[in-house]
């Protein structure tokens, strides 16, 4: 949580970033289904992206499956960390827009959206040590 605080006391005075830390904690529509203390609930999360994954992009889901990269590898971070780690911030910022319009499915269309951009790049990838660097630092030109 120590990135979403970052980023609320970026934009936020420190209580005004406290209280929406805790209103994104607390309502079911945004971070309540994410965060528990033995972190089942995002677990559940990943596993429903997961079968987004397999509908949407069923290539791409079994080439990353054949090389051994299952979504929790990189959907977790993504999740728990509401995409902080991507370089272009104006697209960090676009997510949490999103969340904060339409909750909790923002996050699955954000990294449903990264995992069709990336698709080419992740395809012709022949081994894990090659894919999970693409997905974890997805690369500026993205």
């Amino acid at each position: 949580m120590s990135y979403i605080a970052a980023v609320l006391l970026m934009h936020l005075g420190e209580e005004e970033a406290f209280w929406a830390l805790t209103a994104l904690l607390d309502q079911p529509k945004y971070l309540a289904q994410l965060f528990d203390l033995e972190l089942t609930q995002v677990q559940h999360q990943v596993r429903v992206f997961e079968q987004f994954l397999r509908h949407r992009k069923p290539k791409l889901s079994q080439h990353l499956e054949s090389l051994g990269v299952v979504p929790f590898h990189f959907v977790m971070p993504w999740f728990l960390c509401l995409f902080t780690s991507l370089p272009c911030w104006d697209s960090v910022l676009l997510i949490w827009d999103l969340v904060a319009l339409r909750g909790l499915s923002a996050l699955f269309h954000a990294a449903l959206t990264i995992a069709d951009l990336l698709e080419s790049r992740l395809m012709e990838q022949r081994e894990e040590g090659a894919v999970l660097p693409l997905l974890l630092r997805v690369p500026v030109d993205v």
